[in-house]
């Protein structure tokens, strides 16, 4: 979305009152997921790795009810 080095506007993706899932480490979101809104169409993404490199074997899903905020 974004180049290394600058700052997304994430207006665009967000609204207020969205609720989201948020991956932070040492108080950088990595990530970011909100639900689709009604009559909104799903865009698939694929992630093939992780920061510094490392793939991403974990299929899981997490808990949805975990770590959301409003």
């Amino acid at each position: 979305m974004d180049k290394p080095g600058q700052k997304a506007d994430l207006t665009k993706y967000f609204k207020a009152g969205d609720t989201i899932n948020a991956l932070v480490k040492d108080g950088q979101a990595l990530a970011l997921h909100r639900e689709a809104r009604p009559g909104e169409q799903v865009q698939q993404v694929q992630v093939s790795a992780l920061p510094g490199g490392q793939p991403s074997s974990d299929t899981s899903q997490a808990d949805p009810e975990q770590g959301q905020k409003k």
